[in-house]
């Protein structure tokens, strides 16, 4: 009967959404994969990239809501 039930740990409303904190998450984990020479290592650098790709899509979607993503 068009019904959907999500199941999740979190979530935020659409109204509870702090758009600078989005857009602000957004830029530091786009900084964050762009390449750069550090003292890493191969196993730490990919977490690094995972945790930041992660970070970007969390930011991304939160933009969408309000409207404002590519």
């Amino acid at each position: 009967s068009n019904t959907v039930r999500v199941l999740t740990s979190a979530g935020e409303a659409p109204g509870e959404i702090d758009l600078e904190r989005a857009r602000a998450a957004e830029e530091r984990a786009r900084e964050r994969l762009k390449p750069r020479r550090t003292g890493l290592t191969a196993e730490e650098a990919t977490v690094d990239i995972v945790r930041a790709q992660a970070s970007l899509q969390r930011a991304i979607q939160r933009l969408k809501v309000h409207g404002y993503a590519d």
